[in-house]
């Protein structure tokens, strides 16, 4: 049986928290759309991909042209997932494990979909790179590399937003309104105590 040629891993998430900052600038961290929620959490994710490749190339000296029989690895992760918890939550305390069950829902999800991402990617440069690279004498391995930059990373990138319609899932106003008020009060209380607070003449929300 022959081997594929093309290997894409996925590394599982490991993720981090942060209880440091306030909900307020949770807020911000969220992004302008954000500004003024009430974002008592959030989990931030950056991801990374990366292409490597060797290659077998045959001449063929009477047409001068090259047959070139790529062998691609691809390395699918994400490096750093920081669940930010407001600190105004105390670690035991219940609001806290209720932020934390929201956003360890994202997390899942950014796993959820990675799984997925690796599937779509090693299936799509599977048909692709099943076939040799033919060209000129001298210029295929410059044609894969044009074509892993120009086409496969931007393809990657493109598959790997799409995991955003699954944050969307989660966050609706529904699940929103279900934290704020759990707790017996408790978590919109402490919103409540902390809008009161004066707030910086330069933040965004005044």
């Amino acid at each position: 049986m022959t081997a594929a040629p093309v290997t894409v891993t996925s590394a599982p998430i490991a993720y981090s928290l942060d209880t440091s900052v306030p909900h307020r600038d949770i807020a911000q961290l969220a992004g302008p759309a954000k500004t003024g929620a009430y974002v008592l959490g959030l989990t931030k994710a950056r991801f990374n991909t990366r292409i490597t490749y060797r290659a077998t190339v045959l001449m063929d000296k009477q047409t001068q042209q090259e047959c070139l029989l790529p062998s691609i690895t691809v390395s699918l992760s994400y490096p750093s997932v920081v669940v930010y918890i407001g600190r105004e939550f105390p670690e035991g305390s219940c609001g806290y494990r209720e932020v934390l069950v929201h956003e360890l829902q994202h997390v899942q999800a950014f796993q959820t979909h990675l799984a997925e991402l690796e599937s779509n990617v090693r299936q799509a440069m599977n048909e692709r790179f099943s076939k040799p690279v033919y060209g000129a004498a001298g210029q295929t391995l410059g044609m894969l590399a044009q074509e892993v930059s120009a086409t496969w990373k931007p393809f990657i990138l493109a598959e790997q937003r799409k995991v955003a319609e699954l944050q969307k899932v989660i966050d609706t106003p529904e699940e929103s309104r279900r934290v704020v008020r759990s707790c017996g009060g408790e978590v919109r209380k402490a919103i409540l105590e902390t809008r009161a607070e004066p707030q910086p003449r330069n933040d965004p929300g005044e």
